[in-house]
């Protein structure tokens, strides 16, 4: 069994896997469900989401994370040690993994290098700002996405642009995933402006399909980009990167991707591709999986009592 552990309203995101899987090998649960459970299976646990919990529900994420670890559990990203979008890019930065700079308002940074962009360290809304290219506007832009109730200076980033159009205006963002100890790849987007979040139809070329196949199959960069990971302290997850002047250059890891399958497309190449991606996934996730029976009790109940004193424990009653 395999059980992934997500926020109540983010449980969509492996629908197509429980479907491929089946409900009794892969269950999806949320950490309101978790944290009432006074024990449970031996299993393979997948910990996720980690930019959607407060500080209180990483903390006892993290207790239960060790119970399972101690109990015999397969258990994957430590809420305690995995790195969110701020740290994991400042640490990139410092190993020489990227060339570009990130800055934290609310701790004083400011940028010295343009151009840039802001966008928050939780969540996956992309970009909150065009690209601005002096102090003054960034100064300005953030006092209005807080002046406007679109952002909180602590959650506020500022990040050097980096990245590249291929030709006529065309913008490729690539990713991989990681599965256990396998890199799988992941379809690459292609958008006519720099974010290129979900890709636009019609877009790529035959050739770039093709080339993609390619890619596919050989799965290229695969110890750059298990790198990344290890930095980040991920064993489960989805990395955003371009390639650009022969280098990658890692935009973030989602612990919670939403994965797809293309089964109809203008080009059967884009939808083999996608075939063998998902093909490969499904076999790295099922070499996880523990049959072993039994049980592990998981000790909650006096961090439920201190939480309820402290006020800090909630239940987003979605998905409990």
């Amino acid at each position: 069994m395999i059980i992934l552990i997500v926020t109540g309203g983010h449980r969509r995101t492996h629908k197509i896997v429980a479907t491929r899987i089946g409900a009794g090998a892969f269950k999806i649960v949320s950490y309101d469900w978790l944290f009432r459970q006074a024990n449970l299976p031996l299993a393979t646990y997948i910990f996720t989401d980690f930019d959607r919990l407060g500080f209180w529900e990483c903390e006892v994420a993290a207790r239960v994370f060790r119970a399972l670890r101690d109990g015999g559990a397969t258990v994957l990203n430590d809420p305690a040690m995995a790195l969110q979008r701020a740290p994991l890019l400042k640490r990139l930065t410092l190993a020489g993994v990227n060339s570009f700079q990130v800055w934290r308002p609310a701790d004083g940074e400011r940028p010295d290098r343009f151009p840039v962009f802001l966008r928050g360290q939780s969540g996956h809304r992309g970009p909150l700002s065009d690209l601005l290219h002096s102090l003054e506007e960034v100064e300005k832009t953030i006092s209005g996405l807080i002046g406007g109730g679109r952002a909180v200076l602590h959650d506020l980033l500022v990040v050097e642009y980096c990245a590249a159009p291929i030709s006529n205006g065309r913008f490729v963002k690539h990713a991989a995933y990681r599965v256990g100890d396998v890199i799988c790849p992941a379809l690459s987007l292609t958008g006519s402006s720099w974010p290129a979040k979900a890709g636009q139809s019609g877009l790529a070329t035959d050739a770039e399909y093709e080339a993609q196949l390619s890619a596919v199959r050989k799965m290229e960069h695969v110890d750059e980009i298990l790198a990344v990971f290890k930095i980040a302290n991920i064993a489960y997850g989805r990395v955003d990167f371009t390639i650009l002047n022969g280098r990658l250059e890692f935009y973030e890891i989602n612990t919670n991707p939403t994965l797809r399958q293309v089964t109809t497309h203008r080009s059967e190449l884009r939808v083999e591709s996608s075939r063998l991606i998902m093909d490969k996934y499904i076999e790295a996730l099922l070499a996880l999986d523990v049959t072993s029976s039994g049980t592990i009790a998981i000790e909650v109940a006096g961090q439920s009592k201190r939480a309820r004193r402290d006020n800090f424990w909630r239940r987003s009653r979605r998905g409990a």
